[in-house]
């Protein structure tokens, strides 16, 4: 028996239902002016945990675009010292050109702006960027344009919009928050999906479904992928997902090192590492699906418009645990330029660990 790797049935499942749903209305949570051209809100997803609006040029969309304005919104309160950090890090692997600096910073508000010559596989880009926290939650306002350099003019402009932004407060009702809801009607049983648990069919294992898919537009699904393969998914607006699979090894009774031989680190595959936890020896892998994500974005090719699948950045757990073999994954998808690989890497490595804590094995 060859045991399928890496959650590749994941999009034949999961895709359908996430294009069909018509995007959810996301409040935006800034006060702030354009410059005298005319913008149009370009996308806009959101959880409880994090929101996201794109703004373009009449003309241009989120996926061809030359100028971009992205409001984003977090649900918690993030220090602004280590969140410049991530995104320096993030943005600093393999550009030598990255010229990065705080403009302005207080207690509450950090301005900042980033430039390069082009790195990672993107065209040169020039951003201003603003962070608040209110205390409960954190939102960023940024611009950036596809050039080496912002002309002084544009630059200023830009920086007094963003400094002028003000964050009006959410009313009475939640107006300008994004609330939580149960999942979506799915067809797993409730007695196996219920206050945000799951449990297996054969009561191999429970799991907590993240709290960052426990949201309005989650969608859940449970499928037998092969003649003793099973699997579990959960997706949302934002092309986050999140999944178990599970299948027997009797017949095989292959090793962890057998299975997981072919594979090897190259553009698809960015890291393997054998690690150890309470579950036994893992192999952890981490890498990027060119359009690999259930979301779809419009670009041109051969001067036509065409849809295509957004890139997924994926990290995942493979371990055995008695005849069993379990591939836990996590996929984000990557919704504009400057989220990097290294950046989603990160965060698609923070939330396996995370929902790995939340896995609870009953078979021996």
């Amino acid at each position: 028996m060859k045991h399928a790797l890496w959650g590749i049935v994941l999009l034949a499942l999961i895709s359908s239902s996430a294009n069909a749903k018509k995007p959810t209305e996301i409040p935006e949570r800034w006060s702030f002016r354009f410059d005298d051209r005319e913008w149009h809100l370009g996308y806009q997803a959101g959880n409880r945990q994090e929101a996201i609006r794109e703004y373009v040029l009449v003309g241009q969309t989120v996926e061809n675009w030359k100028e971009l304005v992205t409001s984003h919104y977090f649900a918690h309160d993030v220090p602004l010292s280590s969140y410049f950090e991530q995104v320096k890090a993030g943005l600093a692997r393999g550009c030598e050109s990255l010229s990065i600096s705080v403009l302005e910073e207080s207690e509450n508000t950090m301005l900042y702006e980033w430039r390069h010559d082009g790195c990672q596989g993107y065209p040169p880009q020039h951003q201003l960027e603003r962070a608040t926290r209110t205390g409960k939650e954190t939102l960023v306002l940024s611009f950036v344009e596809k050039t080496p350099q912002l002309s002084p003019e544009k630059r200023s402009a830009w920086l007094t919009i963003l400094k002028d932004a003000s964050i009006p407060p959410a009313d009475s009702s939640g107006a300008g928050v994004v609330r939580s809801a149960p999942l979506a009607e799915t067809g797993i049983p409730k007695q196996r999906l219920r206050d945000g648990v799951y449990t297996s069919p054969g009561g191999e294992f429970t799991v907590n479904v993240p709290k960052w898919l426990i949201e309005p537009g989650v969608r859940a699904e449970e499928r037998q992928t092969g003649p003793a393969a099973w699997g579990v998914f959960f997706a949302d607006d934002l092309g986050k997902l999140f999944f178990v699979l599970w299948s027997d090894n009797t017949a095989a009774n292959m090793t962890l090192e057998q299975i997981t031989a072919d594979i090897e680190v190259g553009e698809r595959v960015r890291s393997k590492e054998t690690v150890e936890s309470a579950r036994g020896p893992e192999i952890r892998v981490a890498g990027v699906e060119k359009n690999g994500s259930p979301l779809r974005g419009s670009t041109e090719r051969d001067g036509k418009p065409t849809e295509l699948p957004l890139d997924l950045v994926k990290a995942s757990s493979l371990f055995l645990r008695g005849k069993l073999f379990y591939e836990v994954s996590v996929g984000v998808t990557r919704l504009h330029d400057d989220q990097t690989d290294a950046m989603l890497l990160e965060r698609a490595k923070k939330e396996l660990e995370e929902s790995l804590s939340g896995l609870i094995l009953t078979n021996p």
